[in-house]
């Protein structure tokens, strides 16, 4: 930004999702949201076995920032108090520039690719806030808590007050398409289940190396950030429909995420629609709560936190705080 402003805007810019937050602080120096929304471009899909964002993709990606930039000009907040940022799919396309370009053509936004440890980072940020928003473990400082992102192209884990992070190259988006081809949809066989799980464990294998959290120890509480976290809660609550505003704070199982994850895996798309999920993400949910359980599973947790306080909290946070 150019200037301090008072009111930002926020846009997460994902392989699924793109996602924008409006705040301003409020008297006592806490964020206080103004707007939040988001729409569901699946700017990746195709990704896993081209290595591009394709023209269809594209054009989903700049009717969704439209949307969002017309949401930001609603709350009157200034276009040079806008941030965006772009994630996993930005990092892996090879003609992601494209996209920036156009993006900054059609809509006025520029986006700025962030790193891996960026965004983890950010992600940290947002899940502290939210503990303490939320009144969870009061006297929790940054040092107990653990950081779970799922992703449509990467997962992240953050540990050890921030100083730990790192970004696992495997997300719900991309592992749907990988193993059950272009568009990721429908039931999964048991060799493809299997496959992708080895798949997950490997890329947080590759990704912790030595740095693997202390079993049992990581972290007093885990915050799982994004909309895996709000469906799993979603589910456990046994809800008529899906109400993601139910699920912040929530409590999630590593036992939960295995056990709803086989329940969707072995469903078809449509039969996982008639439960109270978010009907955008039903596609990639199994292989979300896959990535979730291995995280956990990585933590050597079996309990954790949803919120949907996720890296648009940090990087609205960040810049105000920044003024």
């Amino acid at each position: 930004m150019s200037a301090a402003h008072t009111r930002v805007a926020a846009l997460d810019l994902g392989t699924n999702t793109f996602l924008a937050l409006v705040a301003e602080l409020d008297e006592h120096g806490a964020l206080r949201v103004l707007g939040d929304t988001f729409h569901t471009p699946r700017l990746g899909a195709g990704l896993a076995r081209t290595g591009r964002i394709d023209a269809q993709a594209m054009e989903r990606g700049v009717a969704a920032l439209r949307e969002l930039s017309a949401f930001v000009a609603q709350h009157a907040c200034a276009s040079d108090a806008v941030h965006a940022v772009g994630t996993a799919v930005f990092r892996r396309a090879a003609n992601a520039s494209e996209f920036i370009a156009l993006a900054k053509r059609e809509c006025g936004v520029e986006i700025e690719v962030v790193s891996g440890e960026r965004e983890a980072e950010l992600s940290y940020t947002a899940a502290v806030s939210a503990l303490r928003a939320a009144g969870h473990d009061a006297n929790v400082t940054a040092a107990d808590v653990g950081v779970i992102d799922v992703g449509g192209g990467s997962t992240e884990l953050i540990w050890e007050g921030g100083r730990r992070r790192v970004s696992a190259d495997v997300g719900a988006l991309v592992l749907s398409e990988r193993h059950l081809g272009p568009g990721g949809e429908g039931a999964w066989s048991d060799e493809a289940w299997a496959s992708a799980r080895a798949e997950v464990r490997q890329a947080l294998e590759r990704a912790l190396g030595p740095a693997r959290p202390a079993s049992g120890a990581a972290a007093r509480s885990i915050v799982v950030l994004g909309g895996t976290a709000a469906n799993l809660a979603c589910l456990e609550l046994g809800l008529a429909r899906f109400e993601p505003q139910l699920s912040e704070g929530r409590p999630l199982t590593r036992a939960g995420a295995a056990h709803w994850s086989q329940v969707l895996r072995a469903r078809t798309l449509a039969e996982r629609c008639q439960l109270p999920i978010e009907l955008s993400r039903a596609a990639i949910l199994p292989a979300g709560l896959l990535c979730l359980e291995l995280a956990l599973e990585a933590f050597g947790a079996n309990a954790a936190r949803a919120s949907g306080r996720g890296l648009r909290y940090g990087l609205a946070w960040n810049l105000l705080r920044s003024n």
